[in-house]
This record gives structure tokens, sequence and C-alpha cells, in this order.
């Protein structure tokens, strides 16, 4: 019961000094300053961190189509690899040549290079 009447006798001074010439000096006028900036400073902080949090979205998002990417090109290489070897294989142990200039063909009977010539018509 004491709470209560010392709370009703603390609100009524808050009250009391509102009505004063100063009263922006008055406990009330202070905390709900004082509540109106920290309410202020959460949405300030709100909006700051969705906006950090939208960002950190598209950059993992980023990150996996580029490691996606990255999966794929390797499994693609490792597909050519096993496939020469298959190739080379059922070829009997043919190894494959890089062509030196685009006039050097290979014959995949002989395995031996034979030139091609390229003849430019007007």
């Amino acid at each position: 019961m004491e709470i209560g009447i010392e709370f009703q006798s603390e609100l009524l001074q808050m009250l009391k000094s509102v009505m004063n010439k100063s009263w922006y000096e008055s406990p009330l006028a202070i905390v709900i300053f004082s509540s109106g900036m920290t309410i202020l400073g959460a949405v300030v902080t709100h909006c700051f961190n969705l906006r950090s949090e939208a960002k950190r979205i598209d950059a993992e998002q980023h990150f996996q189509r580029i490691e996606f990417d990255n999966l794929k090109k390797e499994k693609i290489h490792q597909d050519q690899v096993s496939s020469l070897k298959e190739y080379s294989k059922i070829y009997h142990d043919f190894r494959p040549i890089v062509w030196s200039s685009p006039d050097m063909i290979c014959s995949s009977q002989t395995g031996q290079r034979i030139k091609r010539h390229i003849v430019f018509q007007s």
C-alpha cells in the first residue's frame, strides 16, 4: 500500500513540475525525451540491420552461385578427362595430340599428322 502512495505522490510531483515555467527540467519531460531518443535509436538500428542483412543475403546468394558455377565447371572438366581416358582405351592407347596449327589434322586410323592444304579462291 505504501508503494502505491509513494508512486502517486511522485507522479503528482512530476505533473506539478510540468506546469512550472521550467517544464523541460522536470523528471517527466526528461523521461519522455529519453524514451523518445531510445525509440528513435532502436528504429534507426533496426533499419540499418535490415539493410545490412539484405546485403549479407545477396552476397551469400552470389557466393553460392559462383560456387555452383565452379562445381559445374569442375564436373565438366572431370567428365572430359574421364571421356578422354575411355576414348584412349577404345582406340587402344591412342593419345590425342594438340594441333599446332589449323592446317594440321590427325588421322584417327594411323595416328599420324596429315597436312591439309587450304586454298583460297578469289
